[in-house]
């Protein structure tokens, strides 16, 4: 599991935990879903691969930036610790341990709602 934390724009939590990986967006089959038409609805993916975190951009409308860079679509990109992306008006900071990360194998989904406020 991994936390991230809402650093810029409204929603209503200031953090919320996460499974990996983590489809976000504003669809409803996502695990994280952005309530705002900014948001694609499969925006993103947070994903572990060989004990690191990655996050990768799944052709969105507007793009995700990463450390205030936009990435390449479908490219996953490393995040680390304090890693800070946005997607529409939300920007995150992924908080984990490297060493406590699970990666989510036939678990029961689990689905957050952020909804941002106006």
């Amino acid at each position: 599991m991994a936390r991230l934390i809402v650093i810029r724009g409204a929603a209503t939590t200031d953090s919320v935990t996460i499974p990996l990986p983590c489809l976000i967006g504003r669809g409803r089959e996502v695990d994280l879903c952005v309530d705002s038409l900014i948001v694609s609805r499969n925006h993103c993916l947070l994903d572990l691969q060989d004990g690191k975190i990655f996050l990768t951009d799944l052709g969105s409308r507007n793009g995700t930036v990463v450390n205030g860079q936009f990435i390449p679509e479908n490219v996953p990109v490393e995040l680390s610790n304090q890693s800070a992306f946005s997607i529409g008006p939300l920007t995150f900071q992924l908080e984990f341990q490297p060493t406590e990360i699970i990666h989510r194998d036939n678990q029961s989904a689990v689905s957050h709602e952020l909804h941002v406020a106006s």
